[in-house]
């Protein structure tokens, strides 16, 4: 049976407008890829300075659009961060690519440019840079090893949409990028993504592509459906425009998390988070300096839910994912970093609903859980 809780990890942004904007699309008759989803790509261009932004009906639908549009395909090698959630790894395999894992750095969670030049070699066929977490990874650095290698790079910018890096907006960076509107989301569509991108032919193939190969009224490719709906293009539109209050919000949260004692995800230089998940490490020691077993995240979590707050694990290490194991044979031992992150990481509760209240009792509950553990923080 599902449980209820008081402080809920995640929720969705619904205000009146969007309510309304829904009900409009749905009497107009109009449900996919109309004017709705026109003018939602056109904002997305503004946001981001791209030149083309073209919607789909998921975020993993982007990651295989893209994937598709860049040349992948049996024969390619599609390098991912090993921790995060599968959908990047999952659109490369489904596209006959093999997949190489690199670790991550401690601190930001995200690929840096000394675990890409660990893996990259003459084989590789993309690079997948990812903004774990809304938390800007150095794209414009490993843009320049991966022009150096000969080597294209995609940014899986799923939750980074309003999040900065130079300055310059997540989905900026790469031969082109993804967007997620998953109901976690800041911006959510219900289900969907979008793909960004300065490449005309890149734009053209991924619109064709989501279109079940059907362009100028002739299947010339392969393609799925893969395109958006109109209502969920209303409610993006919408929650666009409120964006940087969205965010803004989110930080304030954050300060207020800050006042645990744990070890929260941090930004590279000149970079700024949107904190659309709020991620944090767990002690691995206590106070005498004995360590903690990998139960302890379990125990962590349980303690939140009895006390009516939803909590989760941050995210995954693929090389301990049951079918990457099998099919490229990955070892988590190559991976260290993310084998700390797996076991230890943990998503606290982040989303505007909250009240300052709501996380001073998550920080008491936390605070509580650190003294009867004993840990060493």
């Amino acid at each position: 049976m599902s449980r209820t809780y008081k402080i809920s990890l995640a929720a969705p942004y619904i205000n009146e407008k969007i309510e309304s904007e829904v009900l409009s699309v749905i009497r107009s008759g109009w449900l996919v890829a109309g004017p709705k989803v026109d003018a939602f790509e056109q904002k997305l261009c503004e946001i981001t300075g791209r030149k083309h932004a073209v919607a789909v009906s998921s975020g993993t639908g982007a990651l295989l659009s893209a994937m598709v549009a860049m040349g992948i395909g049996p024969g390619s090698t599609v390098i991912v961060p090993a921790f995060t959630f599968p959908a990047p790894a999952s659109a490369a395999a489904f596209l006959g690519a093999s997949i190489r894992l690199c670790d991550v750095d401690a601190h930001t969670m995200n690929i840096s440019v000394a675990s890409l030049k660990a893996v990259l070699e003459e084989r590789v066929s993309l690079v997948v840079g990812i903004d774990q977490f809304g938390n800007p990874c150095p794209a414009s650095d490993l843009a320049a090893v991966c022009e150096d290698a000969g080597v294209p790079l995609l940014v899986d910018a799923a939750c980074s949409i309003g999040a900065t890096l130079y300055e310059r907006p997540c989905g900026a960076f790469g031969d082109a990028s993804i967007l997620s509107f998953h109901p976690r989301k800041i911006v959510t569509t219900a289900e969907g993504g979008a793909v960004l991108t300065d490449n005309d032919e890149i734009a053209t193939e991924v619109r064709r592509f989501r279109n079940i190969g059907l362009e100028d009224g002739v299947f010339k490719k392969v393609g799925f459906n893969l395109r958006p709906s109109e209502m969920g293009a209303a409610m993006g539109r919408v929650q666009l425009d409120l964006l940087d209050d969205l965010i803004a919000r989110r930080r304030e949260l954050a300060e207020l998390y800050a006042a645990l004692p744990l070890g929260f995800q941090q930004p590279i230089s000149d970079a700024r988070m949107n904190y659309q998940t709020l991620a944090a490490v767990l002690p691995m020691t206590k106070r005498d300096g004995t360590p903690f077993g990998v139960d302890i995240r379990s125990d962590f979590l349980t303690f939140l839910a009895d006390r009516g707050i939803q909590a989760q694990v941050a995210s995954y290490h693929l090389a301990r994912i049951d079918w990457l194991v099998r099919q490229e044979r990955v070892r988590p031992e190559d991976t260290p970093i993310c084998s700390r992150l797996h076991d230890f990481g943990i998503a606290l509760p982040m989303h505007c609903g909250l009240t300052d209240d709501d996380v001073k009792e998550v920080v008491d509950v936390c605070l509580d859980w650190l003294e009867q553990r004993s840990a060493d923080v």
